[in-house]
């Protein structure tokens, strides 16, 4: 578990969210602390073949996974 913000946040859940989408092979959460020293949320996706990363797949995983956590 980590604290993100004031709430706890399961990196498995996170995973989970990524994990289940079409374009996703694999992924690991970790935590990263940002400049500010708080704690972040990072992923690290692997994608099945035939899906190219860019800011528009990254920002709907992003939005598939907030409601979810």
């Amino acid at each position: 578990m980590m604290k993100v913000g004031r709430i706890w946040v399961s990196p498995v859940e996170v995973e989970s969210s990524l994990i289940g989408r079409e374009a996703v092979a694999e992924c690991a959460v970790v935590a990263q602390a940002d400049e500010a020293n708080l704690v972040k949320p990072k992923a690290y996706v692997v994608l099945k073949e035939g899906h190219q990363a860019g800011d528009t797949l990254a920002q709907e995983r992003i939005a598939n996974a907030r409601p979810r956590v």
